[in-house]
């Protein structure tokens, strides 16, 4: 029963994003349009939001096919992917895939995975 609460709960959730974000969204882009107002941090928050967003929904495919057993886990809300990605590389835990991943953020972004470390 208590999966099928937090399950509504979940749709729910869903259904409110998909309908207040664009107009939010649109808002925001309004807003610096017309008053020159560049909301520090604006984007690099919701973009930082997604990343965990993205790490918590992906978590169980993420830690199947990039961590070792007894590596840090995908999963935590408050944790970006590339924090996994960067202890997992520090520990040692990375299947081949998790190493390549972390090369690549690397490679985007010098030490990307190792400065995005959250203890």
């Amino acid at each position: 029963m208590r999966n099928f609460l937090h399950f509504l709960l979940f749709l729910v959730a869903v259904a409110l994003f998909a309908l207040v974000t664009p107009i939010a969204f649109f808002y925001a882009l309004l807003r610096v349009v017309f008053t020159k107002d560049e909301f520090k941090g604006y984007w690099k928050k919701i973009a930082i939001g997604i990343d965990q967003l993205g790490g918590v929904v992906c978590a169980p495919l993420f830690n199947d096919i990039f961590v070792k057993p007894g590596g840090h886990q995908f999963g935590n809300e408050d944790e970006v992917p590339s924090s996994v990605f960067g202890k997992n590389k520090r520990d040692g835990k990375h299947y081949l895939l998790g190493k390549i991943v972390a090369f690549l953020l690397n490679v985007v972004d010098k030490n990307h995975v190792e400065e995005s470390i959250e203890e």
